[in-house]
């Protein structure tokens, strides 16, 4: 096995060199070409426009060599840079999903730069007057970047940014949209590099990091047509499950925003026995479960249908 590990690294070696041996051998044969023509006086029959022609041809020779460099920036910087945030974007997210799309994320912007930075220095060739200035910009550029990298992996700034690419292009929310993260509920008004913004249904505005939008994930409850609301709620073993059972029934049917369809009624389950230290006795949790199409609703839905539960309970003489 590592001899074939071995093997195939050495052929791996071997195709990049070529890839690079290949693309200097071209450069260098148009580039002695030109100086052929330059020095042996081939373009004299031009005339007037043998200095242009000439221009031209430099131009064009020092144009390749920009593409080249981008093919090289794409094929071995790029991957490296994959692997260089592979550990850091892992220890962000332990979905793998989620971990691809960060990366796959991250690898589009950095090619967005390359072609940035080969677009001006192809028009840094073709337009001389641009060139001490622009010379200038990069440089500029470059330190603005560097000082903008050193402050990503010094803080939780980048786990928030590689965050708001993956929620961009996962299109799983929008504005507006009703939403729980976390103990978090309510509707959702900005969405930033960094924090995702919900106001409450308290009417109370809260900023998340959207690092902690990927990990700890979201139910959305506007993306739905029909939400379940299910409220469990723990009785003595000795009361008549069936009575429970007719009470948080016609709780919930008495609920406004509750549907009573066919397929879509309340119904019940037995979640857990357990023993109670408090009374001596043992207990069962039951569930309410029932269907409304109004999300945006849910708390106060549940608000009344917990009301109506306890009135029931209260009116039946069973004491919670």
């Amino acid at each position: 096995m590592v001899a074939l590990n071995k093997t195939r690294l050495g052929n791996l070696l071997k195709k990049e060199l070529y890839w690079i041996l290949f693309r200097i051998l071209l450069i260098g044969l148009l580039q002695a070409f030109i100086w052929l023509l330059i020095y042996g006086n081939w373009l004299s029959f031009l005339g007037n426009l043998q200095n242009t022609v000439q221009d031209l041809l430099q131009k064009l020779v020092y144009s390749l060599i920009v593409l080249f460099l981008l093919q090289g920036f794409n094929r071995f910087l790029v991957p490296s840079v994959r692997k260089l945030f592979f550990p850091i974007v892992k220890g962000l997210t332990k979905e793998p999903l989620v971990r691809r799309r960060m990366l796959g994320q991250l690898e589009r912007y950095i090619s967005y730069f390359g072609y940035v930075f080969a677009l001006l220095g192809l028009m840094s060739i073709w337009y001389s007057k641009v060139g001490p200035w622009l010379a200038s910009f990069l440089t500029n550029i470059f330190v603005l970047i560097m000082s903008f990298m050193i402050g990503l992996f010094t803080s939780s700034v980048l786990g928030n940014v590689l965050a708001y690419w993956t929620l961009t292009h996962v299109d799983i929310f929008k504005k507006g949209d009703r939403i729980q993260i976390g103990n978090a509920f309510g509707d959702i008004i900005d969405f930033g590099f960094f924090f995702t913004k919900i106001k409450t249904s308290k009417n109370e505005i809260i900023s998340i990091p959207n690092l902690y939008v990927v990990e700890k994930g979201l139910s959305n409850y506007s993306a739905l047509d029909v939400v379940l609301v299910h409220i469990p709620i723990t009785l003595n073993y000795d009361i008549d499950k069936e009575i429970v059972k007719d009470i948080l029934i016609k709780s919930a049917m008495k609920t406004n925003g509750i549907l009573r369809k066919e397929d879509l009624k309340p119904f019940v389950l037995f979640l857990d026995i357990s023993y109670s230290k408090e009374t001596g006795k043992n207990a069962i949790t039951y569930e309410i479960n029932a269907y409304t199409d109004k999300p945006n609703d849910l708390a106060k839905i549940r608000s009344e249908l917990i009301e109506n539960m306890l009135e029931g309970f209260r009116e039946a003489g069973i004491e919670i």
